[in-house]
């Protein structure tokens, strides 16, 4: 399975927004779901999980 050039250009820009966000509280991002497994169409989402040192403040975060 390969992920799809386009869809790894897409993360990479997320990837990037999360780095300009988060800083050094930002430790790990990944691809997961669909993307990841090489399944997805040209409809699908892009599963990105974002693990940070600590939670952002507000207490309002995705799980």
């Amino acid at each position: 399975m390969r992920i799809k050039p386009a869809k790894i250009k897409t993360a990479k820009r997320y990837v990037e927004l999360l780095k300009s966000t988060f800083g050094d509280e930002l430790i790990s991002s990944f691809v997961f779901g669909s993307v990841a497994r090489g399944e997805d169409t040209s409809i699908s989402d892009i599963d990105l999980k974002a693990v940070l040192r600590t939670p952002p403040a507000g207490g309002d975060h995705f799980a």
